[in-house]
């Protein structure tokens, strides 16, 4: 989008690019959170390597948090057959993007708090030591105050993920990147045929699903147009919340 709220996102991210500061995305589900992170990585000094990305909601209650994230030795449990490297060795020289961190447990966060400072941990098995040279990245669907407020984060990690924080805004806040969000999404779906005219039907709604919804409305206007039917704006679900 080219509006003036999405250039300031836009202007921030290539801001906070150039420096080492762990960043921190907010924003509601579907605003790009995701693409806004990835953006960040690619307009850093560690854009040689791939992105690691960690979806923290599946390590909720998960047993093998410490040899995910700092890996382990062959035989060092029971079945581990061979060696595994772990997300922090993995994103040596590179960007560490932990997503949903609402989700992520005390004891990951506490596990973390040392090796984001200095970059060193301790696979599990022998007693080696791993350096990763990473970046921090986060993002959350919930607002950081909130998770402090009702304890699901700590502040000592709050301070080390939160250096820089960028909001990612509501489509409501931005709709007249409309236009250019579907004519994107038809480019890179490589629609020729029945693409969308009527803009307005797309305008003063809700969007609680954000970029997302909208791309299902568009998926769905395409799809009635194939079939010579008339698309009637019809409220998502999540509008009756």
């Amino acid at each position: 989008g080219s509006s003036d709220v999405m250039e300031n996102v836009r202007g921030k991210i290539e801001k906070y690019a150039k420096t080492d500061y762990a960043v921190h995305f907010s924003g509601n589900t579907g605003t790009g959170k995701n693409n806004a992170a990835r953006r960040l990585h690619h307009l850093s000094s560690k854009n040689n390597k791939n992105m690691i990305y960690v979806n923290c909601g599946a390590f909720a209650n998960s047993g093998l948090i410490e040899s995910s994230f700092f890996g382990h030795s062959k035989g060092s449990y029971t079945g581990s057959s061979s060696p595994r490297s772990g997300f922090i060795k993995n994103a040596d020289k590179s960007t560490l993007f932990l997503d949903e961190i609402e989700n992520m447990s005390h004891q990951l966060q506490e596990l973390l708090l040392d090796t984001i400072d200095s970059g060193r941990s301790r696979c599990v098995g022998p007693d080696k030591e791993i350096v990763s040279d990473f970046r921090i990245v986060t993002a959350s669907n919930i607002p950081l105050e909130e998770l402090l407020r009702t304890g699901k984060l700590r502040y000592d990690f709050y301070y080390r993920i939160a250096e820089r924080e960028i909001r990612m805004p509501d489509l409501a806040e931005h709709e007249e990147d409309i236009p250019e969000l579907v004519q994107d999404y038809e480019q890179r779906h490589n629609i020729l045929r029945y693409r969308v005219r009527d803009y307005d039907v797309l305008f003063n709604r809700p969007w609680k699903g954000n970029i997302r919804e909208l791309y299902k409305e568009i998926s769905l206007i395409h799809e009635l147009q194939e079939e010579g039917r008339t698309y009637t704006p019809n409220y998502s679900i999540l509008d009756l919340e």
